[in-house]
């Protein structure tokens, strides 16, 4: 099986993560805001942070045999092709990253 993640990041805009997936008119799966506090668990302890820069995510997982380029074309044709010209917009105040991260594990066989 393979452990699929296929995402559009955006960062460093100056709007709000609401207008974002408004305009994407996508439900945003990870976000935060520049200055925003976490937390870090470090081996000396428990870190506070803040956020460098406004963060806004849409990801979609997969956990399939199905092959990773058919996944892919498919997030294109469905999101990123039909939201070019507004990903264009966003793009002339916000960088974007388009991601895909894969890994593949082995069920336990059966004795």
């Amino acid at each position: 099986m393979n452990n699929i993640s296929i995402a559009i990041k955006i960062s460093h805009f100056s709007s709000s993560i609401a207008m974002i997936s408004q305009q994407l008119g996508l439900e945003v799966s990870h976000s935060h805001y520049e200055g925003e506090i976490y937390s870090l668990r470090t081996p000396g302890g428990v870190t506070e942070k803040a956020y460098a820069y406004n963060y806004w995510e849409y990801r979609k997982e997969f956990v399939t045999t199905q092959w990773v380029q058919e996944l892919v074309n498919d997030f294109i044709d469905d999101i990123v092709r039909v939201k070019r010209d507004v990903l264009k917009t966003i793009a002339q105040e916000a960088q974007i990253e388009f991601f895909v991260g894969m890994y593949h594990y082995s069920l336990p066989s059966r004795p």
